[in-house]
């Protein structure tokens, strides 16, 4: 596969950067393309160029914090869902925390706006990656119910955690909301409640 010209990865990124900033200070349904790229310093032609419209940016951007999740969690050398379901997960849902509290006032934004459209991108972005991490563990434990039902059981209370935490207030300090969510995610794959068989634990 051609690697991207490293100019055009910069254009997207300074797009991506531009629509997460505006986020935090208006409703997303008032951003313009031409605030968009006025904030990105590029050109409506620029941006017509690799997005059809915002929403398609959003989707851009979205998908592009998850590939920077992925990235991280395996230069963390956590190996593969197979080698290691239990902590592979584990480790996955730091990860995602960490990001989480690194996009604190993105994520706070998009809960004073309660925009539908805008939580559906998001959220189908986030279960279509559980579904995937699901369908590797399934390879060698069969799951007991289908696979997009435990994704979108898993995406909605995660997302519904992680918000209430990062939004209201809470006695949890970020290594006791990390340490009790790790826990928990172990736990769920070591009791057998997703998968026909339970998955052990390895040191």
């Amino acid at each position: 596969m051609k690697k991207e010209d490293i100019r055009i990865t910069k254009t997207k990124r300074d797009l991506h950067q531009a629509l997460m900033a505006l986020m935090t200070e208006i409703p997303f349904e008032k951003i313009t393309v031409s605030q968009l790229c006025e904030r990105a310093l590029v050109n409506r032609m620029t941006f017509y160029k690799y997005y059809t419209d915002k929403y398609d940016l959003l989707q851009s951007a979205v998908d592009s914090v998850i590939e920077t999740v992925a990235e991280r969690h395996a230069a963390a050398n956590a190996g593969s869902p197979s080698d290691n379901p239990v902590r592979f997960c584990a480790t996955l849902t730091e990860t995602v925390i960490e990001e989480c509290l690194a996009k604190k006032d993105l994520i706070e934004a998009m809960v004073r706006q309660d925009n539908s459209l805008l939580t559906e991108i998001v959220t189908n972005s986030i279960r279509r990656s559980v579904e995937l991490l699901i369908e590797a563990l399934a390879e060698r434990n069969p799951t007991k119910y289908p696979v997009r039902a435990i994704s979108s059981f898993i995406t909605g209370g995660a997302s519904q955690t992680v918000v209430r935490w990062l939004t209201q207030p809470s006695p949890y300090t970020k290594e006791m909301f990390l340490e009790s969510a790790t826990r928990l995610v172990s736990d769920l794959l070591k009791s057998g409640v997703f998968f026909e068989n339970k998955i052990p634990c390895e040191d």
